[in-house]
This record gives structure tokens, C-alpha cells and sequence, in this order.
């Protein structure tokens, strides 16, 4: 599934599924296929964000192509958490600044 969120402060921002559902379960809305970023949760979500950021002792997360699309199970590079919240984080500001919500599922 792709996630694509929007705002008027922003271009689209687009993820896949399992980066998306990270991002917004580190944000407090875990689960939620349609939903909105009011501009007043915006500093706790870059909080959350980076503080997820910091503890992140994992490395990086890797990812497999699916069988169904590619004939082979080959290992893609790893993407770490820092690269897939970082984009979001910076939307997350671009939009608090300008006093704009974000949007996904709509």
C-alpha cells in the first residue's frame, strides 16, 4: 500500500506502506489508513521523531523485494530509520511553520 501525504505548505510526500506505518506509529497514529496532522501535534510528532531517531540502536532496517513482484528474493540495501523519517520531519516543519495540517488517505 502507498501513502501519500499532503499539504498546501508542501509538495506530496509518498511511502510505502511498511516506512508509512512506522512513521505514523511513531507519531501516535498507529493503524490509521486515512487521517490528518493537526498544525498543535506537530511539535510533540517531530519530538517523537527525532527521539526515535536517537534511540534507534538496530541499524539499518533491511528490506526484501517481494516475490510476487520481482522472480528473485533478492536483498535490497538497507534503509535505515533515519531515512524514512527524515523527509516526514522536515514536512513536519515546513507545515507547522506555515500553519497547515497534513492529510493522508483522503
Amino acid at each position: 500500500m502507498l501513502y501519500k501525504f499532503k499539504s498546501k505548505a508542501t509538495a506530496d510526500l509518498i511511502m510505502l506502506g511498511e516506512g508509512a506505518e512506522t512513521v505514523l506509529a511513531l507519531v501516535g497514529k498507529k493503524g490509521q489508513s486515512k487521517g490528518i496532522i493537526e498544525v498543535e501535534e506537530m511539535e510533540a510528532a517531530i519530538n517523537s521523531l527525532e527521539l526515535a531517531i536517537q534511540n534507534n540502536t538496530d541499524g539499518p532496517t533491511k528490506v526484501q523485494q517481494s516475490s510476487a513482484e520481482h522472480s528473485t528474493d533478492k536483498e535490497l540495501d538497507p534503509v535505515t530509520l533515519h531515512q524514512r523519517v527524515i523527509p516526514f520531519i522536515k514536512m513536519l516543519q515546513e507545515c507547522q511553520k506555515s500553519n497547515h495540517v497534513i492529510v493522508w488517505g483522503v
